[in-house]
């Protein structure tokens, strides 16, 4: 039986609004019947993602990435912080802040690549990129799942 998700292995690389997205995509994947999502991304990386700090949801969607899974945060970064609380009025702790500690989880500081009061974090992913060894043709190899 062929999958639906298809057999290539596929890289995401999401960067604020962009990396929320690709964690909700994470956590479908993760979520579907029989399995057929785990292990379907090959790596993925989020930069400054205004998503939930909360270890069961990142390690529900840690089964969908098959290889490496990082979170590259920018700490005190004061528009992420805006935006995030713009939709979790109640929540204080958001990754794309601070680090994750989930087992399987890479958590890489780009607070160096991007300033603390900037949010052109799309200038930064070529260094983030080339720093936690994810550009084409490289192999971090470092999985931790």
């Amino acid at each position: 039986r062929a999958r639906r998700c298809g057999e290539r292995p596929v890289c995401l690389v999401g960067v604020s609004l962009g990396a929320r997205v690709v964690f909700h995509a994470l956590e479908a994947l993760a979520a579907l019947e029989d399995g057929e999502g785990h292990g379907v991304v090959q790596d993925a990386l989020l930069l400054a993602a205004p998503v939930t700090s909360n270890s069961a949801r990142w390690e529900r969607a840690r089964a969908a990435v098959a290889g490496r899974f990082v979170n590259a945060y920018v700490a005190g970064n004061s528009a992420l912080g805006s935006l995030y609380r713009s939709d979790h009025l109640t929540s204080k702790t958001c990754c794309g802040l601070q680090p994750v500690a989930v087992k399987g989880v890479e958590d890489y500081d780009a607070t160096a690549h991007v300033a603390p009061d900037s949010d052109a974090y799309h200038f930064a992913i070529p260094a983030v990129l080339e720093a936690v060894c994810l550009l084409p043709g490289e192999s971090g190899g470092r999985s931790e799942k």
